[in-house]
């Protein structure tokens, strides 16, 4: 197959962005913080990966902030801001949250002011990374949400499935704010066989979830029916995934840093695609949906990477399945749907080649007789109700486990991924409240793929996190043959769980209400034989399940694409209705 780079080479990128650091370095030494600044900004746009870049950022703003608010505190606002943003990027909450509360002193006598509504919203979402949920409870109530991203609105269990749509929308508008549309979309229909579709994102890499879910899709797809074109955000980082992705499919387009989305979309436009998926949507950059905005394709389509709707008619189709999209929320999406008959979510886990390296229950501070309930999802996905159903559960499974003198239920503890020092200690404080001994809630922290796929088949259940589930994590634990428990909501991004289980052949273990949730976590440590049934159904099912099944989610999507391709090019219907294939 043949693989092109069609990326405009306007710098040697690495190069001259390592040279933009060190000149801005040269300014801070002399504290020329302005004259740093805007070179760094420059930097940013060369090659916003560049090594060292994020340290001198920080060094820059916090030399600013001191500079600034000896004199005149509320001109250092915009710095904090900024410092705060970043401190974000790297998980450093703690940090974040003083900044953010500096802002909010220097605010407090400006009453209701858009910046204070800005902050507040910010501290909102950086109190749920450290599960700080008594100030969380005390934003909620003021917090505007209209000033959430849209990404962030799927996450959070007090904003509804129609105000989550209402935001997209409004950071659709803001998309769209100088883009020229054009007419695309009049052009005439394809009438070959084959049909030429585009995939965008800023994640084909090794270090992303999409490039490892995706890895092995394109390989399947068949070359009499569709053309593949992957056009990149990001440079190629000589991974085994962007190896996979690059030798399967027809052509790929790097597309350089720097590169406004006008530029972007001329290019695409070059390749006269019938149909672009586009595999960020809101979860990452602006420039993505600045790219659709302008329209590339006459069919758009939004898939993986933002998984609600686009509130707008920046995207034609949202690729979905009967769980994720049931027709009771059909209302709430803007998009016409492509339905999947299984799980929408692909991936490519049957593939995957995990190390043998023998690992232990010890090494990670696990009892080695003792059932392991697991949650690794970001901490920001917890909600307290949640936990305080983990905690219940805990509770009587190690009650029981006292009563009958058995150790694998008496030892039980809950295995959650740490997020800093400082979450870890309010979620402690919260099993001390509980007269829950501390051995009992066990922390891991984040580790190299190939060890997390080894080490997560340590647990013996996942439980899933209601408000936004488990994604490429759900489908990590069932391949390693993890049970997970999961509670759908309302919203697409919450529902993902039920459908991975139903894919996997696995729907006795998604529950109704948070009672039933307690009950399904007690009965798997506590009846062995029904639990080992469970497990061993699992292990086995995963070689012929649904949800494992790359090839056929694919066979599937293209009949999709072709449906949705056909449909609105000659009009005949506004849904695509659910495949017949299998």
């Amino acid at each position: 197959m043949l693989c092109l780079n069609k990326g405009l080479v306007k710098y040697s990128n690495n190069d001259l962005a390592k040279k933009l650091i060190e000149e801005a370095n040269t300014n801070l030494q002399h504290k020329k913080v302005n004259e740093a600044f805007n070179l760094l900004a420059e930097a940013y746009s060369v090659d916003p990966n560049t090594n060292g870049l994020q340290s001198c950022f920080e060094s820059c703003l916090v030399l600013k902030i001191n500079i600034t608010s000896s004199k005149d505190p509320e001109k250092s606002i915009e710095d904090r801001f900024g410092l705060a943003s970043l401190l974000i990027d790297q998980e450093r909450y703690e940090e974040a949250s003083f900044e953010l509360g500096e802002i909010m002193r220097i605010l407090s006598s400006r009453g209701d002011s858009y910046l204070l509504r800005k902050c507040e919203a910010m501290m909102f979402r950086t109190c749920a990374s450290l599960c700080k949920w008594d100030a969380t409870d005390k934003l909620q109530k003021r917090v505007h949400q209209s000033l959430f991203h849209p990404f962030e609105a799927l996450k959070f269990p007090f904003i509804s499935l129609e105000n989550a749509t209402n935001i997209a929308k409004l950071f659709s508008n803001k998309s769209k704010e100088g883009i020229i549309r054009n007419s695309i979309k009049n052009s005439p229909p394809n009438t070959s066989k084959v049909l030429k579709v585009g995939y965008l994102s800023p994640d084909f890499s090794g270090k992303h979830p999409l490039g490892f879910l995706m890895q092995n899709v394109f390989l399947h797809h068949n070359s009499s029916r569709v053309k593949v074109y992957l056009y990149s955000l990001t440079q190629n980082d000589g991974s085994s995934e962007v190896k996979k992705m690059r030798d399967s499919c027809d052509e790929w387009i790097t597309l350089c840093p720097g590169m406004s989305a006008e530029e972007i979309a001329n290019l695409i436009k070059e390749d006269e695609l019938d149909v672009m998926v586009d595999l960020c949507g809101y979860a990452g950059t602006m420039l993505v949906s600045q790219v659709i905005a302008i329209r590339v394709a006459p069919i758009q389509i939004s898939y993986m990477g933002f998984p609600g709707s686009g509130g707008d008619d920046l995207h034609d189709y949202l690729v979905c399945d009967k769980i994720v999209v049931p027709k009771t929320y059909r209302k709430h999406y803007t998009e016409k749907l492509i339905y999947m008959p299984h799980s929408y979510f692909v991936n490519s886990h049957r593939c995957i080649k995990i190390s043998e390296k023998e690992i232990s229950k010890k090494l990670y501070g696990l009892p080695s007789q003792g059932f392991v309930f697991c949650c690794h999802n970001r901490p920001d996905k917890i909600d307290p109700i949640t936990f305080q159903t983990w905690i219940s559960a805990l509770k009587e499974v190690r009650r029981l486990g006292a009563l009958n003198q058995n150790p694998q239920q008496a030892n039980a503890v809950l295995w959650l991924l740490r997020s800093g020092p400082q979450m870890e200690a309010y979620l402690r404080s919260l099993f001390d409240f509980e007269n829950i001994s501390k051995e009992t809630l066990v922390f891991c922290d984040v580790v190299p793929r190939n060890e997390h796929l080894r080490r997560i088949a340590l647990a013996d259940v996942f439980c899933d996190t209601p408000s936004y589930n488990a994604h490429t994590l759900g489908c990590d634990a069932l391949w390693a043959g993890v049970p997970m428990i999961s509670l759908p909501q309302e919203k697409m991004a919450s529902r993902v769980g039920s459908s991975l289980l139903t894919a996997a052949n696995l729907s006795c273990l998604i529950c109704n209400t948070q009672k039933e949730y307690k009950t399904l976590m007690i009965q798997c440590a506590t009846n062995p034989q029904w639990f080992h049934h469970i497990k061993k159904k699992l292990q086995s099912d995963r070689f012929s399940c649904p949800l494992f099944d790359t090839q056929r989610w694919v066979r599937n999507f293209e009949s999709g694409i072709l449906l949705a391709y056909n449909s609105s090019i000659k009009k005949d219907i506004s849904v695509v209705d659910e495949f017949n294939q299998n």
